[in-house]
């Protein structure tokens, strides 16, 4: 009998390689609207490579031989190197595997396997040594759009694999009429921990009408579901910042997961328990909160990225940037997590370049950030009207402005602002030259934005 060879399918595009192919499978494109063949239709026709096959090229879903991704290459004038592809069922090339990974899209949480998370250290060990403490609580305030639910989402994987309970719940999901009523709130509450662990919903053997509903709760959780635990559990509350909109629910809510914390240093049922609380504003007025409120255990700000975790992203997509580079779009979007993982996908998937994201106006229909930035006007102009003259004040000034507490606070919980004491400045390039072009009020020129880049470049080498 005779063997035959079979040709040993498994290769897979890295993202350099990738990258290579988009950019130059770009200009075919535009190299076809002058009626000229596309190179990649020509090795069709010549029966080379089938439409199936390239497709699994740039999908890089399924792998394909050397050979076709040599001559794939060599139909757009591209020379095949060893780091434009690895074998995923190599087992040298796992670690390769885990840096060449496609992509996924830069929206919402950063999934727990993603090689596109930069941790943000000391802080987030600090994070996960409080949640090992008995009856420890954690609170997470950090700017819209600055990573708060792809760090709770890890607290809670860790704490999983030490074997603890661990509950997630969003706020933002909760519906209004449970939140405007403190009763309402803590049976859902209540209700949903019983859920999570498997126990049967005991609130009407619990709840005494005639018992205020703090005191309901705590006793369902000290004589109910505590007690029926062996191991600890993590409770995380993401974006609180929903309970804001109903001040005396949220001060008495807040109040209550205080009280927990503060009954874990003499009880030791209560030391199962560990709280970890998001928001991105603080409540105001401020005058109406109890002193443990806000006070909750470990209280952390998570900052946009600094220099050296640009850099540490920058590598993971495998993009080649200079050093000024990176400061320029620091400067341009001020480290925020989210515009920064936008613009480097969209430049390893070659439809932008780092020179098109820093100088285009920001007013631009075809511009990165366009959806992002309509997003950002709409939030001021339909949510929190009250806050656009003093946001003007802020982006007209050359120098830091004074502003009111409340204002200070939520400008920069929608990430428009940074400030010390009371003292705001525009957390970034990219919002203040938006606005400035798109309410009028500036008349220079477009370009203004390279300037205005260059600028705060030159300053941050100074400083």
């Amino acid at each position: 009998m005779v063997n035959i060879k079979r040709r040993a399918r498994g290769v897979t595009l890295t993202h350099k390689g990738l990258r290579k192919l988009q950019i130059a499978k770009g200009s075919e494109e535009q190299h076809e609207l002058t009626g000229k063949c596309s190179k990649l239709e020509g090795i069709q026709e010549k029966n080379l490579l089938c439409e199936d096959t390239i497709a699994k090229i740039f999908t890089c879903k399924s792998p394909v031989d050397k050979r076709s991704l040599k001559i794939c290459f060599q139909a757009l004038d591209l020379i095949l190197e060893s780091d434009d592809y690895y074998n995923p069922k190599d087992e040298t090339s796992r670690g390769e595997k885990f840096l060449y990974s496609y992509p996924e899209l830069p929206m919402g949480q950063v999934p727990l396997d993603s090689p596109y998370y930069v941790q943000r250290q000391p802080l987030e060990d600090r994070c996960y040594g409080e949640i090992t403490k008995p009856g420890g609580s954690l609170k997470i305030k950090g700017a819209y759009l600055t990573g708060k639910t792809s760090l709770i989402t890890r607290l809670l994987e860790r704490s999983k694999q030490q074997g603890y309970h661990t509950i997630y719940i969003n706020l933002s999901l909760a519906e209004s009429y449970i939140l405007q009523n403190l009763e309402r709130l803590l049976r859902w509450f209540c209700t949903h921990i019983s859920l999570a662990l498997n126990l049967p919903d005991k609130i009407s053997e619990y709840w005494d009408s005639s018992s205020a509903a703090e005191m309901n709760c705590v006793l369902y959780f000290e004589r109910y579901l505590l007690p029926n635990i062996n191991v600890p559990i993590v409770i995380a509350l993401d974006e609180a910042d929903r309970l804001f909109d109903f001040a005396d629910v949220s001060d008495l809510f807040l109040h209550l997961l205080g009280w927990f914390h503060e009954k874990a240093k003499h009880n030791p049922v209560w030391q199962k328990l560990r709280l970890v609380i998001t928001h991105a504003m603080e409540q105001y007025p401020p005058s109406t909160l109890k002193p443990s409120s806000l006070s909750i255990g470990l209280s952390v700000n998570l900052p946009p990225f600094n220099l050296q975790e640009v850099q540490q992203l920058a590598t993971r997509y495998r993009l080649e940037l200079s050093i000024y580079q990176l400061e320029q779009l620091m400067a341009l979007v001020g480290g925020n997590p989210f515009l920064v993982r936008l613009a480097f996908y969209e430049i390893s998937q070659g439809r932008q370049t780092i020179e098109t994201i820093l100088f285009t106006s920001p007013i631009s229909h075809q511009y990165i950030y366009k959806e992002h930035l309509e997003q950002q006007l709409c939030i001021l102009e339909y949510k929190y009207k009250n806050l656009i003259a003093d946001w003007i004040k802020v982006i007209k000034s050359e120098e830091p402005r004074p502003l009111e507490p409340t204002n200070l606070h939520r400008l920069k919980s929608l990430g428009l602002i940074q400030y010390e004491g009371n003292l705001a400045t525009p957390s970034c390039q990219l919002y203040k030259i938006y606005f400035q072009e798109c309410l009028g009020l500036d008349n220079t020129p477009p370009s203004s934005l390279s300037f205005s880049i260059v600028k705060v470049t030159n300053k941050m080498k100074v400083s």
